[in-house]
């Protein structure tokens, strides 16, 4: 387990989650250069999606994913539900 969050140390630890706040390096996406259209989007995240990882217990491959839905208005962000 990782029981701080230096600057160059972040990580998870088998069966465990961790939350960080949207300032710390790296928590952004590159979304392009042109503003995006106003919609709404889904995000979505697939960790180890070449399935190199050996999974053990009570893991599957469907807890390797995960989304956030957001809609943008005006040059508004707004986080919704899925």
């Amino acid at each position: 387990m990782y029981t701080t969050c230096e600057q160059d140390i972040q990580g998870l630890s088998v069966e465990w989650g961790d939350t960080y706040r949207f300032g710390i390096a790296d928590q952004w996406i590159d979304v392009g250069n042109k503003p995006l259209l106003d919609a709404r989007y889904v995000l979505r995240s697939i960790a180890d999606p070449g399935n190199l990882l050996d999974e053990v217990g009570n893991e599957s491959e469907a807890s390797n994913a995960q989304q956030a839905c957001f809609t943008v208005t005006q040059a508004q962000v707004q986080v919704t539900a899925c």
